[in-house]
């Protein structure tokens, strides 16, 4: 059963919700995020920092809307305490206004259920059974310690949740035939109502808002003095289940309240040491007011605030305690096996030499690949729910090997320069075009290559696409390119090496002149010719002529 998705599309590579998962239950395929639903605690830390809000909770809306169809009159909602914060609402009544005219039949806060919870915590501490006590509200945080911290699950209460116990509750008055739909902003109680037989569905307070605005309904604007009063509603702050009890506080026992996931690893990871501890566990620091489904957008202290003023807001009478004794609270929690296989040394050793890890100086430990350490990457990696190569430091050195292969064997010199001028790098070929060596490094680059296109480029911030420079140590023509990296006040010239090119350019610049010369020469000896002809034939026509003129007049006479 899903009760949390990744949108595929939406999905950008970017590794947050792994670096947050506090159980690494999501692996990537083909550079997509997908989710690890055997190890997955629901606490929904991934949707909170997925910054393409790619992850998208199961919505029940329709399924409770049809559960209200299908049994009118026999679904009850669970209102989770934190409704106060969440809502455009002064108290529960106008809360619960809105829930009937959606078509619950019955309407109550969970905190019934909680007063219930703690008085059960509160005989589990009298009993002097437990030299460390856990609560069991929460059921990320149950299911974390479940699967990752076996030892420690001797020390969870063995009691329901607030939510499962409301439930129960609400049968025990209404029937075995009422239906139990749950509201809060919390992801994992989908999860936990679906495994319960008490409660139907669990609704986010996203949900619920969706519903009202669907139904087209308005909060009224009621007040609550009627209302009994009840400190089981400081459940969803910072030790709220403390100031649950009955003196305010745990008197037996020393009170801790543990937040976050890190906060968790720390306590659970000392819990032998702790003597006559309750500890107060959550997995969303500061509390359910901080739930993955919150609607809220004030920060956590004014939310407090708020529950704390509804709370210690004057009311009727005391919230009056039934009789209960025919419901049955308790719970047996039991550790759940970690499906990860985990390698030998060998084995870790061999994933970690294919990233350059060799020794454990090697071992940067940066996280950035969402694992704590280098080590568990490799444990990662050996169950296929992670790739070998997304390795930062991994990529960096692989890149700048790549890179350094590139500029050590290319044919072309490349030099770089300073902002004042000197010569803070230069390859191989580069000693070669300039015949020098790696000593020309720190020296002013004009005593090597006329090249005054490079100092202005970088003082000028801009590229050059091409310029010919002449290398007389070698005798080399050169098309030289500059690129300028204005962030560090560096510039590179890169010399591609066109002396055949520019040879044999002048070579045929030569043969045309010579051919033009030739031609010039050729066409004016043609003309000289010519001439001449011309010449020769002028004098021997003048002549001919003369002497036909003289016949015909010879001619004429004889007549």
């Amino acid at each position: 059963m899903d009760f949390l998705r990744f949108e595929i599309d939406s999905c950008k590579d970017c590794y947050s919700c792994l670096r947050n998962c506090p159980t690494k239950s999501i692996k990537f395929i083909n550079n997509k995020a997908e989710i690890i639903y055997d190890t997955c605690v629901l606490c929904g830390h991934c949707v909170n920092v997925c910054p393409q809000n790619a992850k998208r909770v199961i919505s029940d809306v329709e399924n409770v809307r049809e559960l209200i169809k299908k049994y009118p009159g026999k679904v009850a909602l669970s209102v989770a305490p934190s409704f106060i914060s969440n809502f455009p609402v002064k108290s529960f009544k106008s809360f619960k206004d809105v829930a009937l005219k959606m078509g619950f039949a019955k309407v109550e806060e969970t905190a019934i259920g909680a007063f219930y919870v703690t008085r059960e915590y509160e005989r589990l501490i009298r009993s002097k059974k437990y030299k460390t006590l856990i609560t069991t509200c929460c059921p990320a945080a149950v299911k974390y310690v479940c699967q990752n911290y076996p030892d420690a699950v001797k020390y969870l209460a063995p009691v329901v949740s607030p939510m499962v116990a409301h439930a129960k509750i609400i049968k025990h008055d209404n029937g075995d035939d009422f239906h139990v739909v749950f509201v809060g902003p919390c992801i994992a109680k989908k999860k936990e109502a679906y495994e319960s037989k008490e409660v139907d569905f669990a609704l986010t307070f996203e949900e619920f808002e969706k519903m009202r605005i669907e139904d087209n309904l308005i909060f009224p604007n009621f007040e609550d003095l009627e209302e009994s009063d009840n400190r089981a509603r400081f459940y969803p702050i910072t030790r709220g289940i403390i100031k649950s009890f009955s003196h305010g506080d745990t008197p037996e026992f020393d009170s801790i309240t543990v937040d976050g996931v890190s906060d968790i690893m720390d306590v659970l990871g000392d819990i032998e040491e702790l003597n006559d501890v309750f500890l107060e566990m959550n997995m969303c620091r500061g509390g359910c007011i901080n739930g993955p489904c919150k609607l809220s957008k004030n920060s956590a202290t004014k939310d407090n605030t708020v529950v704390r003023n509804y709370v210690r807001k004057e009311r009727g009478e005391k919230f009056v305690e039934k009789p209960y004794d025919d419901i049955d609270f308790s719970y047996e929690y039991k550790p759940i096996k970690n499906p990860l296989k985990i390698p030998s040394e060998a084995e870790i050793q061999k994933i970690l030499n294919h990233i350059f890890i060799y020794k454990k100086e090697d071992e940067i430990n940066c996280g950035a690949c969402g694992y704590k350490t280098c080590r568990d990457k490799a444990i990662a990696v050996y169950n296929n729910i992670a790739d070998a190569e997304f390795c930062m430091p991994y990529l960096k050195n692989r890149a700048e090997s790549i890179s350094n292969e590139i500029i050590k064997h290319t044919p072309n010199a490349i030099i770089t320069i300073n902002k004042y001028g000197v010569i803070v790098d230069a390859n191989e070929s580069a000693f070669q075009f300039l015949k020098t060596d790696k000593r020309c490094v720190g020296h002013f680059y004009q005593e090597y290559v006329t090249l005054p296109e490079l100092l202005e480029a970088l003082e000028k911030g801009e590229n050059v696409k091409s310029v010919t420079v002449y290398l007389d140590q070698t005798q080399m023509y050169c098309d030289v390119s500059i690129t300028v990296v204005k962030e560090h006040g560096l510039a590179f010239a890169i010399f591609k090496d066109k002396t055949e090119v520019t040879l044999s350019e002048e070579k045929m610049r030569a043969l045309r002149n010579e051919m033009v010369t030739v031609t010039d020469s050729v066409i004016n000896k043609q003309m000289m010719a010519v001439q001449e002809i011309a010449s020769l034939l002028g004098e021997s026509t003048a002549e001919a002529k003369a002497a036909l003129v003289k016949f015909k007049n010879s001619l004429k006479e004889e007549e």
